[in-house]
């Protein structure tokens, strides 16, 4: 369900403070699945949700491990031609390019495709 998504993503981004390391990462990892489901991916777009997984990409402070599940779930999202114009107004071309661009451990394919599909839509 839509709030099961969003307290996910509040766990995985540490709103929660009894959340081990673990248990926030276990939480992004569930978000990277979610939306590898389009239906459900529309869903958490419909919520607004990916706007907080883009802040978290972009954010240079935040985890390596969810910088690179949050990229993950993004790229399912960019899967989704719907999902390309909000995603776009939110940034994420700029946050995935940072994370590609920040660290070697950040860099996949995946992501490559996924801004490649996003330029292209809102070129």
């Amino acid at each position: 369900s839509a709030g099961l998504s969003g307290r996910l993503i509040d766990i995985a981004l540490g709103a929660e403070p009894n959340a081990s390391q673990t248990a926030r990462n276990h939480a992004a990892k569930v978000v990277e699945y979610i939306c590898a489901s389009p239906p459900a991916a529309l869903l958490l777009l419909e919520r607004g949700e990916h706007a907080r997984l883009v802040r978290a990409v972009a954010d240079p402070d935040a985890a390596l491990y969810l910088r690179k599940t949050f990229a993950a779930a993004l790229c399912s999202m960019a899967a989704l031609p719907e999902a390309v114009p909000l995603l776009a107004a939110e940034g994420a071309v700029g946050a995935l390019h940072a994370a590609q661009a920040s660290s070697q451990a950040v860099r996949r394919k995946k992501v490559e495709v996924a801004l490649g599909r996003l330029a292209a839509a809102i070129a």
